[in-house]
């Protein structure tokens, strides 16, 4: 009996389709037709994923990854994965108030044994906006402002073979 019962549940159960919407909230007895899940509040918010940029760029990615959403803690923004490249979805208030838009560009080295100065993305007008990893950990630098150049610091020159990955806020 009990053989049959499982051979029926099973036979029930590949033979039907599911369908499902979601909604969490205060309402949650309607829902958009052509939503798959809703959020609803008058007193509450969405949390995102909330990372530094170092765990942000160790997220493996690729072109289907695109929409890929995280909350930046070191830029204080949202970023979105848009298939090649995170970019930062803030504003950035300039005292125009013209609502400047910012994007995140990285540039990866192979080093050599030695190397300390680098190339960043672009000029660089706030070093606040510039990280440097080498093989994936943070390290400090100093930056010549109105150019593109950064400089390791003693501790942290290069072998063969560093991996130096540099990331920089943009205004575009």
């Amino acid at each position: 009996m009990k053989k049959h019962l499982l051979s029926i549940l099973i036979i029930l159960l590949s033979s039907s389709s599911l369908l499902a919407q979601v909604k969490f909230g205060d309402n949650r007895t309607t829902i958009q037709p052509g939503s798959l899940m809703e959020l609803e509040s008058t007193n509450k918010g969405l949390l995102n994923v909330r990372m530094n940029t170092a765990q942000m760029l160790s997220i493996p990615v690729s072109p289907t990854s695109n929409g890929l959403m995280i909350y930046n803690t070191d830029s204080s923004c949202l970023c979105l994965y848009n298939g090649t490249n995170w970019k930062n979805l803030c504003a950035n208030s300039s005292s125009s108030g013209s609502g400047t838009r910012t994007k995140m560009e990285k540039i990866i080295y192979t080093a050599n044994d030695g190397d300390y100065i680098f190339d960043c993305p672009n000029i660089v007008y706030d070093d606040n906006f510039v990280q440097v990893f080498r093989n994936g950990v943070q390290i400090n630098f100093t930056a010549t402002i109105g150019t593109t150049k950064i400089k390791l610091e003693l501790a942290a020159y290069c072998k063969k073979d560093d991996e130096i990955k540099i990331v920089q806020l943009v205004n575009y």
